[in-house]
Order: C-alpha cells, then sequence, then structure tokens
C-alpha cells in the first residue's frame, strides 16, 4: 500500500547522506508505523502518530531514546518525503 512512499523515503535519505545505519534505522521505523497505522501515507492524521508513540511507550515498554529515533524519522518522512512542512 505505502511501497511509493517507502521508495521515495529511500531515495530522499539518499539525497539528504544519511549513513547507511541511520539510512536502515529511519527506513525500519517508518515502515513499522506504516504497518501500525494500516493505512495509506497521505491520509495518515496527527492522532496516529500519537497514538502509535503512546504504543511504543505505553505497550512496548521502549525508552525515550528509542521513541526520539521513531519521532525523528517519521518527522523526516512527513517533512521531506511527504512535504508537510
Amino acid at each position: 500500500m505505502n511501497e511509493k512512499y517507502l521508495r521515495k523515503l529511500q531515495q530522499d535519505m539518499l539525497l539528504k547522506n544519511f549513513t547507511p545505519g541511520t539510512h536502515e534505522d529511519y527506513y525500519r521505523y517508518v515502515k513499522r508505523f506504516l504497518d501500525f497505522t494500516n493505512k495509506e501515507a497521505m491520509t495518515i492524521t496527527y492522532a496516529d502518530i500519537r497514538r502509535f508513540i503512546f504504543h511504543l511507550k505505553d505497550y512496548e515498554n521502549k525508552k525515550a531514546s528509542t521513541i526520539n529515533v521513531y519521532t525523528a524519522a517519521i518527522r523526516f518522512f512527513f517533512e521531506y518525503t511527504l512535504g508537510y512542512a
């Protein structure tokens, strides 16, 4: 459903010259977020993002540093890949 957006995300990260590790992490985290929402990327709302972050915190007991990386990846995806500024 979101393959075209994930391909564009990969291209955007190459253009920004992300390190291979950051590239892999951001791709994995954004894909996990998109799978969690089970929505087409352009229909995702701020409430969906909040629900995912609370899920990471409350149900998966992720550390703040891990949640920050998820948040950075999702922010990059929305700002650069989808064009929301």
